[in-house]
């Protein structure tokens, strides 16, 4: 016969019956809390532009300011915009619709075809090329952004251009209402317009336009510090409530 347990060893065998399960089970809880709290840091932000002007000078793209081509943050050189919103995930979080302008430089934007079609820019480099303004002074940076080539594409008669890209670096962001992108996500540049005028051509390409139209920038946003150590904390208790309830 085998000998009789005491019954200090059965309590023993008892408390540890299923003790692996219980010990994965808080980890686990723990590693999707923090997953949560991680897609929930990984939200979009889009600022759309309204009111933006461009020109087309054969060349290179400007906006309706001064031509210039080193961005230097400056309300004086830049395009004076009517509005521009701010968006996470589709939300409305904000709008701005004083001292905001847009200094943009897209170089060497060659042979665009008279009768529509796409051509991609020579490239800037990783230099100045797209810069909101959000405040009246200089340097009055919301966003700054360098860019490198851009993909032009033009309807045809005289109607409507897009310009699309990515930024190549984010030089410098302080934007209204706490938000900002992550550097190290890519950052995506849309304009366009359905209301070119002054359009001109020669030799089958065009040789410049006036345009008036909107602009969306979009990017990983960065999430308020705040946000994130509350998903720390909701983490935490989770994990040790659940240890107070399995003891």
């Amino acid at each position: 016969m085998h000998p009789q347990r005491s019954l200090a060893s059965q309590r023993v065998a008892l408390r540890n019956t299923g003790r692996p399960e219980r010990r994965l089970l808080p980890v686990a809880l723990l590693a999707m809390a923090l997953l949560a709290a991680s897609s929930a840091q990984a939200s979009t932000l889009e600022i759309q532009i309204s009111g933006l002007d461009l020109q087309y000078d054969g060349t290179n793209i400007f906006d309706a300011g001064v031509h210039n081509t080193v961005g230097i943050g400056s309300p004086a050189q830049s395009d004076p915009l009517s509005l521009l919103e701010f968006y996470i995930d589709g939300n409305l979080v904000g709008s701005q619709n004083t001292n905001v302008f847009a200094d943009i430089y897209i170089k060497d934007v060659l042979n665009i075809p008279a009768g529509g079609g796409a051509v991609v820019s020579a490239g800037n480099g990783d230099a100045f090329g797209i810069d909101l303004l959000t405040e009246n002074q200089t340097p009055g940076w919301g966003l700054a952004l360098q860019i490198d080539t851009m993909q032009f594409f033009y309807t045809g008669s005289q109607i409507s251009i897009t310009l699309a890209g990515l930024a190549s670096s984010l030089f410098a962001q302080d934007l209204p209402f706490a938000l900002a992108f992550d550097p190290n996500e890519e950052i995506t540049i849309v304009l366009s317009s359905a209301n070119l005028s002054n359009v001109t051509s020669a030799g089958g390409f065009l040789t410049g336009f006036d345009a008036s139209g909107t602009g969306n920038i979009a990017g990983v946003l960065v999430p308020e510090p705040s946000s994130m150590v509350l998903a720390a904390f909701g983490a935490a208790a989770l994990f040790f409530g659940y240890r107070r309830r399995t003891r």
